[in-house]
């Protein structure tokens, strides 16, 4: 049997990161991926978000880990490829929402997978991808 799918947004990295409300919610996904019950999967425009976000809130050492400890975890990283691009640009003509939510979005479609975030934002976006709220 195939492990679900699920897509980490900017926002969920973040909750998990900074021990913040659904924090808890990815680290048992986590916990999943790293027992074969879970594939966790995030874009790496998402990664960027991610590594900006902390090393803006004056956090450079752990923006420069993230990504080997989420890589540790199991995470899978996506490049933006053209076709990913495209579809991120698609749902960006269609939603007014930040294009780096537009990638995650896009990847769990491209994948069949559902996007976990708490990012009100995908509030419109609920009749085009599948989401698991973490608030």
């Amino acid at each position: 049997m195939e492990a679900a799918p699920f897509v980490l947004d900017t926002f969920a990295v973040l909750a998990l990161l900074q021990d913040e409300p659904g924090g808890e919610r990815v680290e048992r996904l986590l916990a999943d991926a790293e027992a074969g019950e879970a594939s966790v999967h995030m874009c790496s425009v998402n990664v960027a978000e991610v590594l900006y976000a902390l090393w803006r809130r004056g956090d450079e050492s752990a923006a420069r880990t993230t990504v080997g400890d989420l890589q540790l975890a199991g995470v899978r990283f996506h490049d933006a490829t053209l076709a990913l691009s495209l579809g991120a640009g698609a749902l960006k003509a269609q939603f007014p929402i930040a294009l780096g939510d537009c990638y995650a979005a896009a990847l769990a479609q491209e994948l069949g997978a559902t996007l976990v975030t708490g990012d009100p934002d995908f509030r419109q976006m609920e009749d085009v991808v599948k989401i698991e709220w973490l608030i």
